[in-house]
């Protein structure tokens, strides 16, 4: 069995529910490409990572995806070795740092002149997911764009999607979940309404 959030994620940045401004923004980037860094926050299951590698797929990117936990001083300086090298396929790098608010300090200080607009690498984007910014300096954020993710889940879009999921899923004749207050319980959490779905369907 496939897990529904696996399924059903998204692989384009125009196949997101709702999001309309992350949507035109990531879309613009994905189209006219500049070095930036990028710090996406919101509420867990919002589509944040989905997002980030929705844009390296776009792009054709190389990707480098490093866990919070794993982004040390030492990683940091791997990803500024790397970055000063063409990628090894398409034109770009994606630097994907994943709950970016739990990387060590000193990770976080080092990544001060990697952002620096006289130490920026060439062809390289970063992204920065997380669920909150106040974990970042002052000055990491400043040399950051932020997107707000939070309650920017268009609820009419996102209850279309799971409503075609669960009839994809449990058959036309099936009396699906009430999605509408469901989302507004979870907060526009899709992951989490998709994990709740896989038990109602496993039940029926």
């Amino acid at each position: 069995m496939i897990a529904l959030t696996t399924k059903y994620r998204p692989n384009r940045i125009a196949e997101f529910a709702g999001l309309k401004r992350a949507k035109a923004v990531m879309s613009k980037l994905a189209t006219a490409p500049w070095e930036s860094a990028w710090i996406l926050y919101g509420a867990s299951g919002t589509g944040k990572t989905t997002m980030a590698l929705a844009l390296a797929a776009e792009l054709q990117a190389q990707l480098i995806h490093v866990p919070a936990a794993e982004c040390t001083v030492d990683r940091v300086r791997y990803i500024r070795d790397v970055t000063q090298c063409a990628p090894m396929f398409g034109e770009w790098y994606v630097v994907l740092i994943d709950e970016a608010d739990r990387m060590s300090a000193s990770a976080q200080v080092a990544f001060l002149s990697l952002l620096d607009a006289t130490g920026f690498p060439p062809k390289t984007i970063f992204v920065f997911t997380t669920n909150a910014v106040s974990g970042f300096e002052d000055r990491f954020r400043g040399r950051c764009r932020e997107i707000e993710f939070d309650g920017a889940v268009d609820q009419t879009e996102a209850a279309r999607l799971l409503y075609r999921v669960w009839f994809a899923e449990a058959g036309t004749e099936s009396k699906p979940p009430a999605f509408l207050s469901a989302l507004t319980e979870k907060c526009g959490n899709i992951r989490a309404l998709l994990n709740d779905m896989e038990l109602e369907l496993i039940c029926a």
